[in-house]
């Protein structure tokens, strides 16, 4: 009895989701997934990018601690996008706010790093601003 009870409850959910922030959480998922594969791809193969870094970036020089880090941090931040991302597509509140904190956490490390661009940024915003204008809808 539970069970039709559930899929009656999931498919009022699919049709009180708008299509456009349905579009919205496809592209997330895309730009999440991929992320999430480069930076376990990172992980794994920490000590040819750590090469790789210090052999193209002439300034800076980079340990593998450094190049660990930096991918176990992206690859939890771009985790909880993800997260987000899937409560969005549920019409979850906290799937907005764990989305919109993940994005504020890539916006500041791009603000306090040498890795400034005014393009991401935006794009981040957007995408909060895009979100929060379904914010009615979440439950």
């Amino acid at each position: 009895m539970e069970d039709i009870i559930k899929q009656n409850d999931t498919s009022k959910t699919a049709k009180n989701r708008p299509i456009f922030l349905s579009v919205l959480c496809f592209i997330i998922f895309t730009y999440c997934g991929v992320l999430i594969i480069l930076f376990l791809s990172g992980i794994f193969n920490i000590s040819w990018i750590t090469k790789m870094l210090n052999e193209y970036s002439q300034e800076i020089s980079f340990s593998i601690t450094e190049v660990l880090f930096y991918s176990i941090l992206g690859l939890l931040v771009f985790s909880v996008m993800f997260f987000g991302a899937i409560k969005l597509w549920y019409l979850k509140k906290y799937g907005f706010y764990a989305f919109s904190i993940s994005n504020l956490i890539i916006i500041a490390f791009q603000i306090f790093t040498s890795n400034f661009n005014w393009f991401s940024i935006i794009i981040s915003l957007l995408f909060i601003f895009l979100f929060s204008l379904f914010y009615k809808f979440y439950r």
